[in-house]
């Protein structure tokens, strides 16, 4: 948690709100608030469409824009 999400090409998407795990530990999902154009909605990113850079503290998408991202189904 606490990680901002960006495109490959930097564009920043929002935040890591939450982290779904499954029944042995490994992580399913990010919950992500996006905040662009002044419109927050939360959205999950499956894992597998991402990588994280803990160094940098940064996650990424891995070949989606940020429109792409930003139309993903709302998790409530």
């Amino acid at each position: 948690k606490a990680l901002d999400l960006y495109t490959e090409g930097g564009d920043r998407i929002g935040a890591v709100d939450i982290v779904l795990v499954d029944d042995d530990g490994r992580f399913r999902y990010l919950g992500i608030n996006t905040d662009s154009n002044g419109d927050r909605k939360k959205i999950l990113l499956p894992i597998g469409l991402s990588h994280i850079d803990y160094n940098a503290g940064r996650v990424y998408v891995d070949g989606l824009s940020k429109q792409q991202v930003e139309r993903f189904p709302v998790y409530q």
